[in-house]
């Protein structure tokens, strides 16, 4: 095999057909490494086309592009995989057999591979190339391979191969529109017959030699033109509806996997029940029509009116040979004698006269596509000059680039030239005057409001408003902005929702004004527009809000008006509105949130009636008043909700607050269910300054741990133990002196009363604390006085001093000192009872 440096990538689109098939092999011993690093360094693009796939993306198109393959993906566009030239040889098909670096092999290639399933002509096999066959089966040639290749078709997908030095192989399936369809119903199953209209065309020779010097193009010598009959109603289904059929080409199949000859299918949208636009409309609703083709004489005639014939069966429509529609077609063929009918400029009959606009191409067809063979169009060399004109007779359009001045007559001849399928040539003289419209190609990218409140007091500082360029559309007119500065007078503006304009915002006031402004903002009047910096759209928030959608992209269609009071030339600019999202109107205070959980340490003053309550406000630094719910979709403890186990003011303001439910109610520490829980609040609002939040933006959600400062700390001993002499009479006053309490914030707080009111009764300075007792497992060491409870605070007989609560300890006779543990229960005044272990030491000398 000879060797040669070559870029060992796709030379040229793998085509599983007889001919044009390419791909890329390499010897192991062939700049091994580089090859490698070059794999390796494509590894982000291998993922990324993964991503695509997954997504459901499929592909136009692969090309060779230099040292690069281009992927074209329906909606991600091109992407590149790049490589450096490797040293290589060419593997290639023609005739149905391989050839390297063009020399045969003697290996075929099947052209009969089964169509159950998906086999692409040639692929890497044990690191080696090997090539498709009659069976099904693959045969190697013998050759390693290495580099990448892509091999494939529209019809049955693309798959590009990655080969490393050890003959490793990275694939990755690339799926084309054809590929990705997975069903087809023609008509909905009922028997069709599809009819085929057969004209002999009769050219003369003279006729013939003339058409062709005139358009450059071969005109057919074949007997007969077959094409499709305007009657044909096929209509078809396509799944996934994301697939754009237009862009396949469709044939029929029997029984026998015998393909109908000549006979090629195109869709064409059904737009009459689409709702949404799309490239395709996305409702996988379609209608079909042949296209048009040759048969050169009587037995190619023959051949095809065999091919239709009954004992053949029926046939199915199918794009990929793999899925097809029901075996529900009959063809019919049908002599029929041309007749195009009517001119069409831009698909509207126009007679003998037409008006167009200078800048953007005409379409010129006819009232019959089907009886047409070929057209082209002519004028005068005056006019072609004069007016610039430019033909595409491949399209059949014609497109006026210069506008003559203004004193010279703005009309010419155009000739449209015909040929039906029945050879009959013919011409057409329609008179073209141009309009006062210049076709203006403005490209203005979207722009975006952020909606704020209107200035009703002073409107010039009102900032609702988007501004797009004027030198954006000066720019794009080019040499005609002299004439339209000299034509413009006046501006209108509509809105609508498609990017063709197609489809009108509804509404009498959309709430969105033009106007035209300075360098300075200044605006100016009607007649000095064409001195206007910036087109101006002031937003108000009333109306506006009522005809328009926030994250949605509209169009504002600005036509200019001449002084005579007809359209001169128009611009479209997109834009839309975004409202600040309800999330970010909230500003968490540091000190309480941690990430996004409060952690609500209830405050006295938030009580109305004991209730276990918290001040919402004492968690944020700012917050708009809003709607309020506890969420009742997600579980927290057992089966219970955030709005089972709390309840919340319906509005978020000043007095907001979050309250725990008796729910499950420890019998002990009175602690419900829902206490220290990461309970779910929703903070939710339908509009911001009339504008409807768009999904998910009218939404805040946050959480809140209710707590309780003092349950959440502890009561211990100042010393390790307190120390209590045994066979007190009076028994030992245990108070603050020995013992001490902590919020859950560590600061100290004094766990017995500690101070007398003017009335002479005892309370704590620390407001949180209701009661306080004490208990004991047994009373054969100590037991509590007063029924458990602690003695309240009492001023003392010179009315000056507090004696502040205590705790009566009552030691029992005992021999030796023994350790008891007293529970100080600390009652907060949310009713949590916190108990708290305080070793007692009783002694004995």
């Amino acid at each position: 095999m000879n060797k040669k440096f070559l870029s060992a990538i796709l030379f040229g689109t793998l085509m599983v057909t007889s001919a044009g098939t390419f791909v890329s092999c390499k010897d192991y011993d062939d700049d091994i490494d580089n090859l490698q690093g070059q794999i390796d360094a494509n590894k982000a693009g291998i993922e990324e086309l993964k991503k695509l796939i997954g997504e459901g993306d499929y592909v136009t198109n692969v090309t060779k592009d230099g040292d690069n393959i281009v992927v074209s993906f329906k909606n991600a566009g091109d992407k590149t995989i790049e490589l450096k030239d490797e040293v290589g040889s060419i593997c290639k098909v023609e005739n149905g057999e391989l050839y390297i670096d063009g020399k045969a092999t003697g290996i075929k290639i099947s052209a009969d591979a089964p169509v159950t399933e998906f086999k692409p002509a040639v692929k890497v096999e044990d690191g080696k190339w090997a090539v498709l066959q009659a069976d099904g089966t693959y045969k190697t040639t013998g050759i390693p391979a290495t580099g990448v290749t892509v091999s494939g078709s529209q019809t049955e997908g693309f798959i590009l191969t990655f080969v490393n030095a050890e003959g490793e192989e990275t694939v990755i399936e690339l799926p084309t529109a054809a590929s990705r369809i997975t069903s087809l119903s023609v008509n909905k199953g009922e028997e069709t017959t599809v009819k085929l209209n057969k004209y002999t065309f009769d050219i003369t020779a003279e006729e013939k030699k003339a058409w062709e010097k005139a358009t450059g193009k071969t005109v057919t010598s074949a007997k007969f033109i077959v094409a499709d009959n305007a009657e044909n109603k096929v209509s078809v289904r396509v799944n996934p509806v994301d697939v754009d059929a237009t862009a396949i080409e469709f044939v029929a199949i029997n029984g026998k996997n015998e393909v109908l000859p000549n006979v090629t299918f195109v869709a064409n949208e059904d737009k009459n029940y689409a709702t949404e636009v799309r490239a395709a409309y996305g409702n996988g609703l379609y209608h079909m029509t042949v296209k048009q083709f040759t048969l050169a004489d009587d037995k190619a005639s023959d051949a095809l009116d065999k091919a239709m014939a009954g004992d053949k069966g029926y046939y199915a429509l199918t794009a990929n040979k793999v899925y097809r529609a029901e075996y529900n077609m009959k063809f019919q063929i049908e002599t029929a004698t041309a007749a195009i009918g009517d001119i069409l400029v831009d698909d509207k009959e126009v007679g003998n006269a037409v008006t167009v606009d200078a800048g953007k191409a005409h379409s010129v067809t006819v009232e019959n596509e089907e009886d047409l063979y070929d057209l082209y169009l002519s004028a005068s060399q005056e006019d072609i000059k004069l007016f610039g004109l430019e033909f595409d007779n491949e399209k059949g359009t014609f497109t006026i680039t210069k506008t003559p001045d203004v004193v010279t007559a703005a009309d010419f001849d155009l000739t449209v030239h015909t040929l039906d399928n029945s050879g009959k040539v013919a011409e057409k003289t329609i008179k073209v005057t141009l309009s006062d419209v210049i076709v203006t190609d403005a490209d203005y990218a979207t722009r975006t409001l952020a909606i704020v409140a209107n200035n009703t007091e002073d409107a010039s500082k009102d900032k609702n408003f988007f501004t797009a360029d004027m030198a954006t559309m000066t720019k794009a007119l080019g040499n005609e902005l002299d004439a339209w500065k000299r034509k413009v007078a006046n501006a209108s503006v509509a809105f609508y929702s498609d990017a063709k304009c197609e489809k009108a915002v509804e509404g009498d006031n959309a709430g969105v004004a033009l106007t035209f402004v300075d360098a300075e903002g200044k605006e100016l009047t009607e007649n000095a527009i064409k001195s206007a910096v910036d087109m101006k759209f002031a937003v108000t928030n009333a109306t506006a809000s009522k005809v328009f959608k926030v994250n949605t992209v509209y169009y504002a269609k600005v036509t200019f008006i001449t002084t005579g009071n007809s359209e001169l030339n128009s611009v479209v600019v997109p834009f839309k509105f975004t409202v600040p999202t309800l999330a970010s109107m909230f500003a968490t205070e540091a000190a309480v949130f941690k990430g996004d959980v409060a952690y609500a340490y209830m405050n006295v003053a938030d009580q109305t009636s004991g209730e276990a309550a918290y001040s919402l406000k004492r968690a944020f630094a700012k917050y708009p008043e809003v709607s309020l719910d506890m969420d009742a979709e997600t579980a927290i403890v057992g089966d219970y909700t955030s709005a089972d186990l709390a309840e919340v003011s319906t509005t978020f303001d000043g007095e907001a607050k979050i309250t725990l439910k008796a729910v499950d109610t420890d019998k002990a520490t009175k602690i419900p269910a829902g206490y220290a829980k990461e309970l779910i609040v929703i903070a939710s609002d339908k509009d911001y300054e009339g504008w409807a939040y768009g999904e998910g933006e009218g939404e805040y959600v946050f959480k809140v741990k209710v707590m309780s400062p003092i349950f959440e700390g502890t009561v211990t001993s100042i010393e390790s133990a307190v120390e209590i002499p045994a066979t007190s009479v009076d028994g030992y006053k245990l108070g603050n002196k020995d013992i001490q309490g902590t919020t859950y914030n560590k600061v100290a707080y004094k766990v017995l009363q500690d101070a007398v009111n003017e009335k002479g009764e005892g309370y704590w300075k620390r407001p949180e604390i209701a009661s306080v007792e004490a208990a004991v497992a047994s009373d054969r060491v100590i037991k509590i006085g007063n029924d458990g409870k602690a003695f309240d605070a009492a001023m003392a007989t010179d009315g000056k001093t507090v004696v502040e609560g205590y705790i009566q300890v009552l030691p029992q006779n005992i021999a030796t000192t023994t350790e008891e543990t007293i529970n100080v229960s600390v009652t907060d005044t949310w009713g949590f009872v916190k108990v708290n272990p305080i070793k007692v030491k009783v002694t004995v000398e």
